[in-house]
């Protein structure tokens, strides 16, 4: 499979994403970048599967300290540190999301791995990854519905931005995720500090612009780079 580079223009910000530019040997991968943020997906599924009657799915997210242009020490250390408690909550959204929308009968041991490659302190990794995650289950070979799932905050003076920066983040009163299919909407998470309805349906408009913008330039990377999804 040849890397192919996809750009778009998105509530402000450009998305750059790359198909099987790294990572080759696993089933599907891409890079996703925002500035000098840049977040790679790779995902892996066994081709047998097992005889149980559970999913066996494990989701990685991993922060390496050299992303952020950080030394621990003078020493040189084989092994990273256990990741922090913020990073394990961000792989449990996404399983979240992410379970419910494989078939049921979906037996194969799949392994989804992020890691965090470089990271500028302007744009916030987990949302980058998100949209990684989306991209590269697209074009994968998984029966899985596809998604999208999208972070608003309302800033200080009540208006709605897309995806954050880290600055953004500072100060707000809602924090709201979005996860959704072509035709409907599969999960709703939020954080509220004292807002009213007639707000909360204003961000849920804020991002029925915008979620279709994201489904539309997903569409569009898979037209170009699709594996055949696997029957089983």
């Amino acid at each position: 499979m040849n890397p192919k580079t996809f750009k778009a223009e998105i509530a402000w910000k450009t998305y750059e994403v790359e198909t099987w530019k790294l990572a080759q040997q696993a089933n599907w991968t891409c890079t996703v970048r925002v500035w000098d943020t840049v977040i790679l997906w790779t995902a892996t599924a066994k081709r047998e599967a097992w005889d149980m009657d559970f999913l066996p799915l494990s989701i990685a997210y991993q922060e390496k300290m050299y992303a952020a242009w950080k030394i621990s020490s003078n020493r040189f250390i084989k092994r990273e540190t256990r990741p922090p408690e913020s990073k394990i909550l961000s792989a449990r959204v996404l399983d979240r999301w992410f379970r419910p929308l494989l078939n049921k009968d979906w037996r194969f041991e799949t392994q989804l791995m992020l890691t965090i490659l470089a990271y500028d302190w302007v744009n916030y990794h987990d949302t980058i990854a998100w949209l990684a995650w989306s991209i590269s289950l697209a074009i994968s070979d998984i029966p899985f519905i596809e998604n999208v799932l999208v972070r608003i905050w309302m800033d200080e003076k009540w208006e709605f931005i897309l995806n954050p920066t880290v600055e953004e983040i500072k100060n707000s009163d809602l924090d709201l995720l979005v996860a959704c299919t072509k035709e409907n909407i599969a999960m709703i998470e939020a954080w509220a500090n004292i807002v009213s309805e007639s707000k909360m349906i204003e961000a849920m408009e804020f991002w029925l612009e915008n979620w279709k913008k994201l489904i539309e330039f997903i569409e569009k990377i898979k037209s170009e780079v699709w594996k055949e999804k696997r029957v089983y």
